[in-house]
C-alpha cells in the first residue's frame, strides 16, 4: 500500500478570491435590488442544476444569471437558485422591472470595464458565464 503525506504550509495555501462586491439599485417599481456576482461556485451549481437549459446561451446571459445575482430585494435575503424551479419564482418576481434593472446594471459594469468600447462582435459565441468564448 502507499504512502501519502501532506505538509501544508500557510503560506502556499492559496485561498478562493473573497466574494464580490454587493451593489444595490432601484428598478422602475421602486424595490431596493442587491445585486451580487454568484462565486464560481454558485454558477456552476446553477448551470448543473438547470441542465440542457444551460446550453441556451441567450437564456443564460439574459435570464438566468442576472437573475441569480439578485441577492436581497427591499431587505429580504434570497440564496442563489439551485433548480429550475427557484429561478423561474425568481424571474417572476422580479419581473421586467426588476430584471431591466439588473442588466441595466451589468451592461453599464462592463461598458465602465472596456472604456465604453464594444469589443465582442455579436456573431461571437458568448460562454455561459457571460464571457467570450474562444
Amino acid at each position: 500500500m502507499s504512502k501519502l503525506t501532506v505538509h501544508e504550509d500557510a503560506k502556499d495555501v492559496k485561498l478562493a478570491p473573497a466574494q464580490s462586491a454587493k451593489v444595490t439599485v432601484k428598478d422602475a417599481l421602486g424595490r431596493t435590488l442587491t445585486i451580487q456576482e454568484p462565486s464560481i461556485l454558485d454558477e456552476s451549481r446553477l448551470v448543473r442544476a438547470l441542465g440542457e437549459a444551460a446550453l441556451n446561451q441567450a437564456y443564460m446571459v439574459s435570464y438566468a444569471l442576472p437573475a441569480a445575482m439578485v441577492v436581497d430585494v427591499d431587505g429580504e435575503f434570497m440564496h442563489v437558485p439551485v433548480n429550475q424551479a427557484q429561478l423561474d419564482g425568481r424571474i417572476q418576481m422580479l419581473g421586467r422591472e426588476g430584471m431591466k434593472a439588473v442588466m441595466d446594471y451589468v451592461i453599464n459594469r462592463a461598458d465602465a470595464a472596456e472604456g465604453g468600447q464594444e469589443t465582442v462582435k455579436k456573431s461571437q459565441p458568448i460562454h455561459p458565464s457571460g464571457t467570450p468564448a474562444g
